[in-house]
């Protein structure tokens, strides 16, 4: 324990007073906080992005001051995909750096966040400007995100001296004056109003008082005698109305198997179109029905489209709802089929259709596309010779509505991969690149590039190649270049700011596509030595990077089609194994979480469709735990296919659905089949679960053209 205390005439040196000293001085006089005037001073204010600003102004800290004499731009880390966080920009007297900072305490992320604490301590004292919401996925921050704390008392305050410096009596005394002039002038007013009211309606009462003679005062008599018959007529037919059920909803009980009667009770009086009954059906029906209602005559039970019920339609137990239309009773909502009864094939129509198709440029192959949670559709064109190598990037609507439309780079040999979008749908990520060497693009989804980050000479990008993260960071598979030794493959980490984050070598096994999972891992597939699937840790720390697990689905498979994750978080691959006589049978196989087959899974698409068609499919999920597929490619057999003898090889383009469990083949269909040596190429497939609908993307024709197409499998009742 010590007193303190100054300030007092020094002598010989014995009395020196440091910063510190004033600072505690004047801290006793001056409350911490921001100054009043103006009152926007230090105010934290939105700039449509992820900064913020603090207005110029002043502000106090235990005997030091700050002044800012501008707008200062702070800026936020980006959001989370899934969580919030709350940041709290702060005031900082710093005693370590001897200076007061205005920065951003980033807050935990959390589905509940909250702000993060201050720092009250021998190194630092800091007051709160504003605390500022962070929401899940947004890519801006706006002014009602932002809460102001500075007349928060316990965060922050507003600086006064220890003498209240404003008399507020006089203005407290200004007030009371006119609320009592003001309350004291209205009820005078409402009083005068009244009592001019009354004098007003006693006038004209007074008026009238020797105009209702004995003639007026009897036909007053009269017309009120009139009414109260009017109303005794109303009564009657109110109830005639209640008591005849002629067009009212009835409900009895149905006797017989198909000649049904029934007894409502009241009885109604005559059938009447639009006389409806609900009854309970005693008895399944076998075959056509009739219905007879309190005897007022037998009447057949239609369908709409006056056709007559199935057998076994009107179920024991069940309750309908037949209207009569003056010839017969007709059953209301096609009635008769119960929830989880097979619905007869006659009553169903069903089949592939295709919702639009489009074709952004007049060259050049087509690419894995990709959809944003809006069901906006993006695709990108290779190049070709016939339009100046140049590489096209396009986006539309959910409905094939053309958006935007950029060419990417300058013309020359830059073939693409397929894209990859981000989850939070905010970034856009592909590749391009020459023989030997390749650059990652990375764009917004206006189509705007953001960076462009060079891989270096001897890579180059191997198909399906990138994946991106809600932060902008991509990931990258590269067959590396070396024209001493084999070439080798590799898997990398980009940071959205450019840099390589880490390397992962995978020698010969030569990569061939690349997937984001739900969980933030990464899965990869090689086809050296047979198809195998790799699940890697999706870290940014370099020493974390590990093989989950790896998997091999056939040591004699030779082309691989893709790997896509399923709705349960399996991963399904399609690939093609090799025959004795030449031909290649697609596979289908999914793998458990856990890296291990999942029984029941591996089905030779070929066994399904037909083993006269050879290739690899294209396969994404269904939304439902099953797969679509795009299946294209050469017949090895001459025969017989849609009812037209085909000789010779036959290029074909099939689109289908195996559904979840075993994926067993839910149906097909065949697009196109012919002799014609430049036929549809799938290119890759995508589900948009917005719309219920996939996006593929091929090459059409002789010419390759790339081409956009958005189908769906639809089911009706007839």
């Amino acid at each position: 324990m010590a007193i303190t205390s100054g300030f007092h005439n020094s002598i010989n040196g014995d009395r020196k007073y440091g910063a510190d000293f004033f600072a505690l001085f004047f801290g006793t006089l001056i409350a911490n906080g921001v100054f009043p005037n103006p009152s926007t001073g230090l105010q934290v204010t939105a700039n449509s992005n992820m900064t913020t600003s603090a207005k110029a102004g002043k502000g106090w800290i235990n005997g030091y001051f700050i002044v800012n004499d501008g707008d200062y731009v702070l800026k936020h880390d980006n959001a989370d995909g899934l969580l919030k966080r709350i940041d709290r920009v702060v005031m900082k007297l710093n005693h370590v750096k001897r200076e007061i900072e205005v920065l951003i305490k980033k807050g935990t992320f959390a589905s509940s966040p909250v702000a993060p604490t201050l720092q009250r301590d021998t190194d630092a004292y800091e007051l709160a400007l504003a605390d500022v919401l962070i929401n899940n996925g947004t890519t801006q921050i706006t002014q009602s995100n932002i809460t102001d704390q500075r007349l928060n008392t316990s965060l922050c305050g507003i600086v006064h001296g220890t003498v209240n410096q404003v008399d507020t009596t006089t203005l407290f005394n200004q007030y009371l004056t006119w609320y009592n002039e003001t309350t004291t002038n209205a009820t005078k007013q409402m009083t005068a109003w009244q009592k001019q009211t009354e004098e007003d309606f006693m006038e004209w009462f007074n008026s009238i008082q020797d105009i209702l003679d004995e003639n007026v005062a009897a036909n007053l008599a009269n017309r009120i005698a009139t009414l109260e018959l009017q109303s005794t007529q109303q009564t009657s037919d109110l109830k005639a109305h209640v008591d005849d059920v002629d067009r009212h909803n009835n409900y009895g009980v149905a006797t017989g198997t198909n000649s049904l009667m029934v007894t409502l009770s009241p009885a109604p009086k005559a059938l009447k179109a639009g006389f409806s009954v609900r009854f309970k059906n005693t008895t399944a029906n076998t075959g056509a029905m009739t219905l007879n209602v309190n005897g007022l005559g037998v009447k057949s039970i239609k369908r709409n489209g006056n056709t007559d019920v199935l057998a076994g339609e009107m179920k024991a137990g069940g309750v309908y709802t037949v209207c009569y239309d003056g010839s017969a009773f007709i059953l209301q909502g096609e009635g008769g089929v119960n929830l989880g009864d097979k619905i007869p094939n006659s009553r169903v129509t069903a089949g592939w259709r295709s919702q639009w198709v489009q074709s952004p440029a007049t060259y050049g192959g087509s690419y894995r596309p990709v959809v944003d949670k809006d069901g906006n559709l993006y695709m990108i064109n290779g190049p070709d010779n016939r339009n100046g190598y140049t590489t096209t990037l396009v986006k539309y609507s959910k409905t094939g509505t053309l958006i935007k439309q950029v060419t990417v780079g300058s013309a020359g040999s830059n073939q693409p991969s397929g894209l990859s979008i981000s989850p939070n749908g905010n970034h856009l990520a592909f590749t391009t690149g020459g023989m030997h060497s390749t650059n990652i693009q990375l764009y917004t989804t206006d189509l705007n590039p953001v960076r462009a980050i060079p891989m270096g000479n001897g890579y180059t990008h191997a198909g399906k190649s990138v994946a991106v993260t809600d932060k902008g960071d991509v990931y990258i598979i590269l067959r590396k270049y070396n024209s001493e030794s084999a070439d080798g493959n590799e898997l990398k980490k980009y940071a959205n700011a450019g840099y390589q984050m880490w390397v992962k070598l995978f020698d010969r096994e030569t990569l061939v596509d690349l997937i984001l999972l739900s969980d933030g891992n990464v899965a990869v597939a090689s086809d050296y030595g047979g198809m195998k699937v790799h699940k890697i840790t999706g870290t940014d720390i370099s020493s974390n990077v590990s093989t989950m697990w790896s998997y091999l689905t056939n040591a004699n498979a030779t082309n691989m089609g893709n790997i896509v994750e399923m709705t349960n978080g399996d991963i399904a691959v399609s690939y093609a194994l090799g025959t004795g006589d030449g031909r290649r049978i697609c596979y289908v196989q999914a793998i458990m979480t856990n890296g291990t087959a999942r029984p029941g899974s591996y089905i030779s698409l070929g066994g399904r469709l037909g083993t006269q068609y050879m290739g690899v499919a294209i396969i994404c999920s269904d939304g439902n735990g099953g797969l679509y597929f795009g299946f294209s490619g050469g017949s090895f057999y001459w025969g017989t296919m849609q009812n037209a003898t085909i000789g010779s090889p036959v290029k074909f383009l099939i689109y289908g659905r195996l559904l979840a469990g075993n994926f067993d083949l839910g149906w097909c269909h065949i697009y196109t089949q012919n002799e014609y040596a430049y036929s549809d190429t799938i290119s890759a497939i995508t589900y948009d679960p917005l719309t219920d609908s996939v996006i593929s993307t091929h090459s059409d024709g002789p010419y390759g053209t790339g081409t956009i197409r958005k189908w769906d499998w639809f089911v009706s009742l007839k």
